[in-house]
């Protein structure tokens, strides 16, 4: 899949729980960097510096609140 922004939602029923994250595409079999931030909220939107053709992406939460 090409890739060039990648858009986040968080479940706020029991309020916002993201302080910070990661996220990384595959790309040629290996995980590479492709945004980063603070709060997602009810919805967020990064945009890459450099659109990827990935096999895969994925979000690691860094910092949060409770129990995700």
């Amino acid at each position: 899949m090409f890739v060039g922004s990648i858009r986040l939602e968080e479940d706020q029923t029991a309020g916002q729980k993201i302080i910070s994250y990661t996220v990384e595409a595959k790309v040629g079999g290996a995980w590479q960097a492709f945004s980063a931030g603070v709060t997602v909220g009810a919805k967020r939107i990064d945009v890459a510096e450099k659109p990827v053709t990935a096999s895969g992406m994925r979000v690691t939460v860094t910092e949060g609140f409770g129990k995700p």
